[in-house]
């Protein structure tokens, strides 16, 4: 059994690996801890340093996990798609029981000009998903 987290650096992304840990505890399963960074259309080092940051961030988490005894696999997807595209890739291309996202307040407005990473997964994913908040 796999679950999945859609983790991003935040209060409400530890929330998230939280309540996805407790989850693959108790059902034995493997934690996949996935974040999403969309490639730019220009490459900079800036692009590099964000990259770097974001594996460096997702290691340790998988650190924190298997402290708590739950086998964890993390990945930083950086494919030329959207944030909550490239987090159902992920779901799609390895089959998971429940995916775990975060979930916050957005205005209409600010849903309209940047988009719902959390809705497009709660909506496309392809198996049970489990909205956090905080």
């Amino acid at each position: 059994m796999d679950i999945m987290a859609c983790y991003v650096d935040s209060e409400l992304g530890n929330k998230v690996i939280e309540v996805a840990t407790s989850y693959a505890k108790t059902l034995g399963a493997n934690l996949h801890v996935v974040t999403s960074l969309p490639q730019k259309i220009e490459r900079n080092l800036h692009d590099l340093s964000d990259r770097e940051a974001a594996q460096k961030k997702l290691l340790e988490v998988q650190e924190k996990v298997k402290a708590q005894g739950v086998d964890c696999v993390v990945s930083l997807q950086t494919d030329d798609l959207s944030d909550g595209e490239n987090l159902v890739s992920y779901a799609e291309q390895n089959p998971m029981e429940m995916v775990v996202v975060g979930v916050h307040r957005v205005s209409k407005v600010g849903k309209l000009i940047f988009g719902s990473t959390a809705q497009h997964v709660i909506l496309s994913a392809p198996s049970y998903v489990l909205s956090v908040k905080v």
